[in-house]
């Protein structure tokens, strides 16, 4: 069985907060494959499609996405 990432490890893997990680995550309507009560588990491939989405925007100060 493949390891499943979770928000915390993908934004460790890119050196990326957390935040910027979920932006990503909900714009670009990824899904998780599990849910343990509030921790969701990605599949690998969401770390490489995170990483391109990453470099293909610009994102937002965190003002514009209305988290402080």
């Amino acid at each position: 069985m493949e390891k499943l990432l979770t928000v915390k490890d993908i934004a460790y893997e890119l050196g990326i907060s957390p935040w910027k990680v979920e932006y990503l995550l909900r714009r670009n309507h990824l899904v998780p494959v599990i849910r343990i009560g509030n921790i969701r588990g990605f599949e690998a491939d969401t770390l490489e499609i995170v990483r391109e989405r990453l470099l293909d925007e610009s994102l937002p100060d965190n003002r514009d996405i209305g988290l402080r």
